[in-house]
């Protein structure tokens, strides 16, 4: 345990760290100077957060975004940060609702995902999660309704084929909602077709963004395929 507060080198009221480290982390102090009067005042409090990478991330109000931390070592509690409160868990290797949060912890894979459903104003904001002292990415959750689509309903009849398709077909795929996770569809396919349609085929697809080699997934389109019953 540190009892001072040292001074960075000379009393400056602006002080640069060019090469910024994990131990540079931790709370600064502006404080008054009066030295020559025998003491030191503080006036403002200012926590230095250090991240691994900082990734701006664009979301859609009503969509989902996917995030995904790994790690290394062995751990038994995490903590997450989101922009309205933090999130302690010690469940692992099962999905875990926390409000409109869904939680999974990977102890063979070595990660947390966390997904965010049904996107709301007050999920806009910064993500990250500390499993120990070792820097993590943050994630920044902005809204961009200029990369967002507007959601359609699809409408086939059962034994029909129909046909799913995203619209940039390089840069998209598909994913069937489920309780918890957005399914794929086999081959990260961006267009989906479905021979012999079912009712199990029904429900809420989405066309996701393929940026998942950064640590996250999210949604740009919602597509509610509807199946007609057959008429008697």
């Amino acid at each position: 345990m540190n009892y001072t507060c040292d001074t960075l080198y000379a009393p400056y009221a602006k002080y640069t760290i060019s090469d910024v480290r994990a131990l540079d982390k931790g709370v600064y102090w502006c404080g008054n100077r009066s030295l020559s009067e025998g003491h030191r005042v503080s006036r403002q409090k200012i926590l230095l957060q250090v991240f691994a990478e900082i990734i701006d991330v664009p979301g859609c109000s009503g969509g989902w975004v996917e995030f995904i931390w790994p790690y290394k070592g062995m751990y038994t509690e995490h903590t997450v940060s989101t922009p309205t409160h933090e999130i302690c868990s010690n469940v692992d290797d099962q999905w875990e609702q926390v409000g409109p949060y869904c939680l999974y912890h990977d102890t063979t894979g070595r990660y947390l995902k966390m997904m965010v459903r049904q996107i709301q104003k007050e999920d806009f904001g910064s993500y990250y999660c500390r499993f120990d002292e070792t820097p993590a990415k943050l994630f920044n959750l902005s809204s961009y309704h200029s990369y967002c689509r507007h959601q359609y309903t699809q409408t086939t009849s059962k034994a029909k084929q129909t046909t799913i398709v995203c619209k940039d077909l390089e840069r998209e795929f598909i994913c069937k909602e489920s309780e918890y996770n957005c399914d794929t569809v086999p081959a990260h396919q961006s267009q989906y077709t479905i021979s012999n349609v079912g009712e199990e085929d029904e429900g809420v697809y989405w066309c996701v963004c393929k940026v998942q080699a950064r640590g996250f997934r999210v949604t740009k389109q919602k597509i509610l395929l509807q199946v007609e019953k057959a008429k008697i």
